[in-house]
């Protein structure tokens, strides 16, 4: 067995650190033993059913029990060294073993991946019509000016090539984890330009675009900020009063932003989760945090789930405030308000006050509790003598429907996780824990008694009171 080992080329003399690790698996006529060892020669990581056998009754290297166990002891200990995710070297053939399969099924069950991250995966270019590049690229003196840029732009921090059969390939990949590949029949140089450009245009960071922010500093951890994410149609700005009270009980710098599409934000046609975190990831990078730990409330939320889920690495700890991962449908509700807020026609010779006095009439049906509707309606905004939503309600619309779950297929997130629901809210079930539980396994969740979905303006302290435990824990 390897943990992700790559059998040729760049990835194998420049493999990305989560795969610099081999597993070994050995036995004798009464043992099985097992170790993971570092490209160094280290082994960080071993077991052996010679630990616990008794002597006079010593397993037998066909066991099925002993490979069961020695799999679960393996993958703890793994787990504990922070090695999660392996490529099995077993085929298919091998596999179909009795005591293989029980060692594997029992280092699955235990909770180590044998798959490669989503974020870490390959993708091939090698169907692209690079001509069409190269007359898009700037000219070859301008090629140390397009560097730059990418480097700049994009964290680009390493790539090496190979020539084979006068074809060079050339491999890079950039902080944000996204990797290319390129197959090409011209100079190594030209190919550089092509590598760079191809990052340049299908980085997951080339769908972000700059968010509207405030720094609330602390004293502890600057590089490891809290980043509080709002929900649909809210703005940092919700979020400033218990930003500076986590300041002052943790000591953390909080960090408020405003989504994309919402508040002082750049807006986009594009609103996925995919996008979202693009965007995290780029005010991360500005600035200079290393990581953080993501506060998300409702939508926020799920974009904060999604951060960690796909860049754990950069994930201290998550805290998701009445939001689960469960799709639950499309709200019905909130669809309509958008819908009503498109179609909304304001008199022309209204000032800001009364416009928005007329607009909470208009929506009072759709939505009764008038401090909701007062709250939504901080939205509408003047701008060059007309009224028009700070919010841009297409974009939402058009995405509406793919904001009501997270994307699929992302192995778990393995950090401490805290849920916090209102007890008058229905966006975290009872059926929702074994979901949570699964893309969640080191979560706990926590109700608030007497809040609703707004837990932040229902239940402040209360709300406070459980992050800052879960902060300084």
């Amino acid at each position: 067995m390897a943990l992700a080992y790559k059998d040729k080329g760049w990835y194998k003399s420049n493999p990305r650190k989560e795969y610099w690790h081999k597993l070994f698996v050995k036995k004798t006529s009464r043992h099985v033993s097992a170790w993971v060892e570092h490209v160094n020669g280290h082994i960080p990581v071993k077991a052996s059913t010679e630990e616990w056998a008794i002597k006079k009754h010593l397993y037998s290297t066909t066991d099925v029990v002993a490979r069961r166990n020695l799999g679960r002891v393996l993958a703890q200990r793994c787990l504990e060294a922070g090695i999660e995710y392996m490529v099995c070297g077993l085929d298919t053939e091998e596999l179909k073993g009795e005591g293989n399969k029980a060692f594997y099924d029992a280092m699955v069950g235990s909770g180590v991946t044998f798959e490669e991250p989503k974020q870490s995966m390959t993708l091939s270019l090698k169907k692209i019509i690079y001509q069409k590049i190269f007359r898009a690229l700037p000219s070859m003196e301008n090629v140390d000016i397009s560097f730059q840029l990418h480097v700049t732009v994009f964290h680009f921090h390493a790539f090496g090539s190979i020539k084979d059969n006068r074809v060079t390939i050339i491999s890079g990949v950039g902080l944000d984890g996204f990797r290319v590949e390129v197959r090409v029949r011209v100079t190594p140089t030209t190919c550089a330009v092509a590598l760079f450009t191809l990052l340049r245009l299908n980085s997951p960071l080339s769908q972000a675009i700059k968010l509207s922010y405030r720094v609330h500093r602390g004293n502890l951890h600057p590089e490891q900020p809290v980043v509080i994410l709002h929900g649909l149609l809210g703005t940092g700005k919700n979020f400033d009063a218990l930003a500076k009270q986590l300041v002052r009980t943790t000591g953390r710098t909080v960090v408020t932003c405003d989504a994309r599409n919402h508040g002082n934000s750049d807006h986009s046609d594009e609103m996925s989760f995919s996008a979202m975190v693009a965007d995290i990831l780029n005010l991360l990078q500005e600035i200079k945090a290393k990581s953080c730990i993501p506060i998300g409330h409702s939508l926020g939320g799920r974009t904060a789930m999604t951060l960690a889920l796909t860049k754990p690495e950069i994930v201290e700890k998550l805290v998701c405030i009445d939001i689960s991962p469960v799709h639950h449908g499309t709200n019905s509700e909130v669809l309509s308000f958008l819908l009503g807020m498109k179609k909304l026609e304001i008199p022309k010779d209204l000032n800001l006050s009364e416009a928005r006095g007329y607009a909470s009439e208009q929506f009072s049906s759709l939505i009764p509790n008038k401090s909701i509707r007062d709250f939504i309606l901080t939205n509408l905004t003047m701008k060059d003598e007309e009224m028009t939503w700070r919010v841009n309600v297409n974009a939402i619309l058009k995405n509406f429907r793919e904001l009501g779950r997270i994307p699929k297929g992302l192995p778990p997130f393995r950090g401490q996780t805290l849920f916090i629901g209102g007890s008058l809210s229905d966006y975290i079930k009872a059926e929702d824990l074994e979901d949570i539980t699964q893309h969640f396994p080191r979560s706990e969740v926590k109700m608030i008694e007497g809040a609703s979905h707004w837990v932040h303006y229902d239940k402040p302290r209360e709300l406070l009171s459980l992050v800052t435990e879960f902060l300084n824990s």
